[in-house]
């Protein structure tokens, strides 16, 4: 393993076989690690907090991307919201789904609230 010493006692760490790069902390804990698969490489950030910040667009895409927040997720923004399931893989179109498993669903507008579709069904 090659080994570069950096600044607050963290370090830069690259395999010997060069599958794989990772900064490590100082109580040895990998904060960011490069794994090179034949697939392509796998980046995975670890540590006590991560920010994004972009001044223009910021644009995440994948096959599937999941969002998981293990005590709150909250999604705001300082503008207009829109999500759209375009159904395009499946012949039968898509579903979205809202759902409160324990708890209730709230929806607030200061204006109006619209509900359309070919069919509403309440209750069942």
């Amino acid at each position: 393993m090659n080994r570069i010493d950096l600044a607050h006692d963290q370090r830069l760490l690259l395999r010997d076989d060069g599958r794989e790069l990772h900064f490590e902390a100082a109580d040895g804990s990998a904060t960011l690690r490069i794994t090179v698969t034949a697939a392509g490489p796998v980046h995975e950030l670890t540590g006590d907090g991560l920010k994004v910040r972009a001044a223009g667009d910021l644009e995440l895409e994948g096959d599937a991307v999941r969002v998981h927040g293990r005590r709150s997720l909250q999604l705001s923004s300082g503008g207009d919201a829109n999500v759209t399931a375009a159904g395009a893989m499946r012949s039968s179109g898509c579903t979205q789904e809202l759902r409160a498993e324990l708890g209730d669903v709230r929806v607030r507008a200061n204006d109006d609230v619209r509900v359309n579709g070919e069919r509403i069904l309440m209750n069942l």
